[in-house]
């Protein structure tokens, strides 16, 4: 008996050894939790969306165009589905689903670059307050803001071209003015004015307005620092560790943030998602309990606004 509680004794101690030996490395997480170090790209699209965004023609779409560019895109719209106009249906352009709706959009910080695709009268989007607000907010923080064809009156709607110069159907120049924009016309090259990217024809100057889309966005400051934030890891505490019913995971929030929490195996497998949400700013504090996972060592993964941080524990 003496013997038998001897080798226990030894072994959980050369677990314990193992462990601390160890605590320093740890696994990558899978591909689609690691830390992204690319720019975000919000697109606004609306029903009777021009070909523009996604044809495929003798030259890239604006999606082509920013997936060459390594850009994480997501759409939103105000309905659950958007339908092509009907030059653009003619061309194979297919009804297209959101990422996100719009009504839940509500913190510009989210994005390096928010776009107006080209289309019809962009009706639903000048009538989202949530579109105006977001677009204001991007302003205010400097993100880069582009916008094509008859999307400039979106712009003019959420007052964002006080003294800007811009190009855009003139169909609409009185909503332009009224908004203090400079008109320059209707036949202009794509123009960037204070971050503010505008052009007509989708067509002639698709490749042209996505480049200057891209150039507005590596010339940002705002967006340079977010990207260089995006590298840095993010602390946190976890205690007790070695956890044997539950422990408390604490960080710290400079603004409000969405943070996602979880747990993987030493196999690089996610085995808990322990939290998903959004958080205020300021110190947070998150328990949770490993109760049914084997002991072992485990890797909890923290991950906000791009950034990553991990913490080595043992489940005993």
């Amino acid at each position: 008996m003496e013997t038998r509680t001897l080798i226990n004794r030894l072994l959980a101690l050369a677990v314990f050894i193992g462990f601390f030996a160890y605590a320093g490395h740890g696994l990558d997480p899978p591909p689609e939790l690691r830390a992204p170090l690319t720019v975000k790209a919000l697109l606004l699209v609306d029903e009777a969306y021009g070909a523009s965004l996604n044809i495929e023609d003798n030259q890239n779409s604006i999606l082509e165009n920013f997936a060459e560019y390594g850009w994480e895109v997501s759409i939103a719209c105000c309905t659950p589905e958007v339908n092509p106009c009907p030059w653009a249906g003619m061309q194979g352009c297919e009804v297209m689903n959101p990422d996100i709706m719009t009504y839940q959009l509500d913190n510009a910080l989210e994005w390096d670059v928010i776009v107006v695709v080209p289309g019809g009268s962009h009706a639903n989007l000048l009538n989202c307050p949530f579109v105006l607000s977001i677009l204001a907010q991007a302003n205010s923080n400097n993100i880069p803001i582009a916008a094509w064809c008859r999307g400039v009156r979106v712009l003019a709607a959420a007052n964002v071209l006080e003294g800007i110069e811009i190009t855009g159907h003139d169909d609409y120049i009185d909503e332009y003015q009224a908004a203090g924009a400079v008109y320059l016309g209707n036949f202009e090259p794509p123009t960037e004015d204070q971050g503010i990217i505008t052009c007509v024809n989708a067509t002639e100057y698709r490749q042209e307005m996505c480049a200057m889309i891209r150039d507005a966005v590596e010339s940002s400051t705002y967006v340079q620092e977010r990207m260089k934030k995006r590298r840095d890891k993010i602390d946190f505490k976890l205690c007790p560790n070695p956890i044997k019913t539950s422990s408390c995971i604490q960080f710290d929030l400079d603004q409000n943030a969405i943070v996602h929490i979880a747990v993987f195996n030493q196999q690089g497998i996610m085995v808990m998602d322990v939290v998903k949400q959004q958080f205020l700013q300021g110190t947070q504090r998150v328990t949770f309990s490993p109760a049914s996972l084997p002991t072992g060592i485990y890797y909890v993964y923290l991950f906000c606004e791009g950034r990553m941080g991990m913490q080595k524990c043992m489940v005993i």
